[in-house]
């Protein structure tokens, strides 16, 4: 199996574990991930280190890694990333608005790179007050992918999006003109995202019509 054009813009229903093994290397400008407390568990400790790996080859030289994570882990992803070789780009914490997140607790937030040369540092951005540019429910939770978006990638820029979730990366991606491929095989997650992508097709078409 090959990822084609067909799989970009999609979210595919299967595990990231193996999807990410049929990704092009060196094909993906971003991805963003989140590793949960389920996924750092002891025993899955090896298959995150092998995921990891697999993240890495499918990005191209100027790609970024964003790891999310929770404070109790961060130092263990953290050791993770630099034992690969990859250059610290940020290192945060991030705290969502509670006008715009469903989020309990603060995020983790590890931005990686293949290579030392970035001349961008996203530190001080994420720490700056941001707004949303609308209230609309759909952009709910997008506050933190929306920024890293913007500043890691350019339109057309390919994002992989191993666990979709609630699809707020997917959300942030469409919003901001960039490719995007995911995961996700939790019925539950796949129904709502899907509803939430179809509302969003017809807000943004209508956002177009009107200029």
């Amino acid at each position: 199996m090959t990822v084609e054009v067909k799989d970009i813009n999609k979210v595919v229903q299967e595990e990231a574990f193996g999807f990410v093994k049929h990704l092009h290397k060196s094909s993906v400008n971003m991805v963003m991930v989140e590793l949960t407390r389920e996924l750092m568990g002891e025993s899955l400790t090896e298959k995150v280190d092998t995921l990891l790996d697999d993240l890495i080859s499918v990005l191209n030289d100027k790609g970024v890694l964003a790891v999310y994570t929770n404070k109790e882990n961060e130092q263990k992803v953290f050791k993770i990333l630099l034992e690969k070789g990859l250059f610290t780009l940020s290192l945060l914490e991030h705290h969502d608005n509670p006008t715009f997140s469903t989020r309990r607790e603060p995020l983790s937030v590890i931005v990686v790179s293949k290579v030392k040369s970035r001349t961008k540092s996203y530190t001080s951005g994420l720490n700056r007050k941001f707004k949303l540019p609308y209230t609309n429910p759909l952009f709910l939770d997008t506050k933190l992918p929306r920024q890293l978006i913007t500043e890691y990638t350019q339109e057309g820029d390919l994002v992989y999006i191993p666990f979709a979730k609630k699809g707020d990366e997917i959300v942030a991606c469409m919003d901001l003109k960039r490719n995007w491929i995911a995961n996700e095989t939790g019925e539950r997650n796949l129904v709502k995202m899907n509803t939430r992508i179809e509302k969003l097709e017809k807000t943004l078409q209508r956002r177009k019509r009107r200029y």
